[in-house]
């Protein structure tokens, strides 16, 4: 049973799955969502994107970032893992809102699929002719209004290129379509600052971690244009895809690959990080 989904705890077919058209996830993308990669039946750094989740949660009046829910979404992901038999896979989680002029109320979505195949070797990115408002309510949480991003992320592969990078209303870069976004420049390591547009992305939050490790000079902030052009290096994180270097973006920024790169320092750690996870995991199988 590869394809599981649970909906506010109990199992649904994945094919019949449903919530009340009245739903204001329905009607105007009011919800969150959160993507975690499983690795040897372990969704991988649960807590941290529960985290994210319940710290959102409040912004978009979904909960109180209280442990309970923290609790409630931890069994039910480990459920619906158990019942997928799955070795690698997703899980895909979303907390819909519900109506604030019915009595329809929110739901708690978990459904687990196959893990999809991705290109091992560097990334290519086409940059997004819109931009993110950073100072949009919802900005920086991971809410169900992701059409901009995917939209995107539709448009680089339509261009022949593998992922999508977008910029804030002040033309500094914000974010990828469905990654977060790391260049390197003379040694020092940046990626964009929240207050960018930019998504608190997990794997993100683990690699400024490692950096800080390995004592590398590592700085969230600002980005403008020409920096990303001026970059010795440029990286991409996300939960399924892990950190991948990029060697192209749109057709004014290529470099190849090199053995030294701030990838290569990061990526063992990382790994780590993953084999950790998973050796600690046992209690959620």
């Amino acid at each position: 049973m590869p394809e599981v989904c649970l909906i506010n705890g109990k199992p649904r077919s994945v094919r019949t799955a449903s919530i009340p058209i009245d739903d204001w996830a329905v009607r105007y993308g009011w919800g969150l969502f959160e993507t975690i990669r499983i690795h040897k039946h372990c969704p991988l750094f649960l807590s941290r994107h529960l985290d994210r989740l319940c710290t959102s949660a409040p912004l978009l009046e979904l909960g109180e970032n209280s442990e309970r829910e923290r609790k409630t979404w931890t069994r039910d992901i480990s459920h619906a893992v158990r019942l997928s038999k799955l070795s690698d896979g997703i899980v895909n989680c979303y907390w819909t809102r519900g109506s604030l002029l019915s009595k329809v109320r929110p739901s708690r979505i978990v459904r687990i699929r196959q893990m999809p195949r991705y290109p091992k070797r560097p990334l290519t990115l086409w940059v997004a002719p819109w931009r993110i408002e950073p100072t949009y309510p919802g900005s920086g949480a991971k809410t169900l209004a992701y059409f901009p991003n995917m939209y995107a992320g539709l448009s680089a592969r339509s261009a022949g290129f593998d992922e999508a990078l977008i910029l804030n209303a002040q033309d500094r870069i914000a974010d990828g379509s469905s990654s977060s976004i790391f260049i390197v420049n003379k040694e020092r390591i940046s990626t964009p600052s929240l207050d960018q547009g930019t998504l608190a992305g997990t794997t993100r939050s683990i690699v400024l971690e490692i950096a800080k490790e390995l004592r590398l000079d590592v700085r969230e902030r600002s980005i403008s244009w020409k920096s990303l052009l001026e970059a010795d290096e440029v990286f991409v994180t996300s939960s399924l895809r892990g950190i991948v270097p990029v060697s192209k973006i749109g057709n004014e920024w290529e470099r190849k690959l090199v053995d030294n790169s701030v990838v290569a320092q990061i990526q063992p750690r990382y790994k780590a990080r993953i084999a950790n996870d998973v050796k600690h995991c046992h209690g959620l199988r």
